[in-house]
């Protein structure tokens, strides 16, 4: 089912942003942004030659508006690390259309996991992770878009199929954030009681 993913991801980090976290202007544009991008999930900019998910451009616009507040140095890294995620997806995309027969397995974990991974390599922090992430998945999609629109193939920007390979990607993204902030949370606890029983 397209979207099941999404909505499941999205819904749950509104419900966490809003519930769990602290009052801060952070939590927030969390819990604003989840629920844009639900809202604006099932309207679409349609014309002629394309058709164009809100919920996509809000996602870039929001991905654009981090990475316009580093350093410049910072912004040609990202724009360099977003040129090859970029690269990656449409490539897994163009495979997948002209010979569909090596996707073996769910096409969207397919997708995601080895994007995840080239995330990882390129990004150090969960925050700069998600920036890159997301933006390399929408100019990935605007680009295959694109290389369609020369074989006169329809193709809708931003789907619920790209919304749940983004939220996939997410869930991964902050599951691995989550992992490493218990990990040195329970480092120094265990470091705080040898300190406690060797004082």
């Amino acid at each position: 089912m397209e979207g099941q993913f999404f909505y499941w991801f999205f819904w749950s980090l509104w419900v966490i942003a809003t519930f769990c976290l602290n009052k801060s202007t952070k939590r927030l544009m969390i819990a604003i942004v989840a629920l844009l991008t639900i809202i604006l999930s099932v309207s679409t900019l349609k014309n002629d030659s394309m058709s164009v998910s809100y919920s996509y451009v809000m996602l870039l616009v929001v991905c654009y508006a981090v990475i316009s507040k580093k350093r410049w140095n910072q912004q040609i890294y990202t724009f360099i690390s977003m040129i090859t995620i970029t690269f990656a997806y449409v490539s897994f995309h163009l495979f997948e259309l002209f010979d569909p027969v090596w996707v073996l397995f769910d096409r969207k974990w397919m997708l995601t996991i080895p994007l995840v991974y080239v995330t990882f390599m390129l990004a150090k922090n969960a925050k700069d992770r998600v920036v890159l992430f997301v933006t390399g998945l929408c100019h990935g999609e605007l680009l295959y878009f694109i290389i369609l629109q020369r074989f006169n193939f329809y193709y809708e920007i931003g789907s619920l199929n790209f919304l749940d390979v983004v939220s996939i990607g997410l869930f991964l993204i902050m599951s691995w954030a989550a992992f490493e902030y218990f990990t040195k949370y329970f480092d120094l606890l265990i470091h705080k009681n040898i300190k406690e029983k060797q004082g």
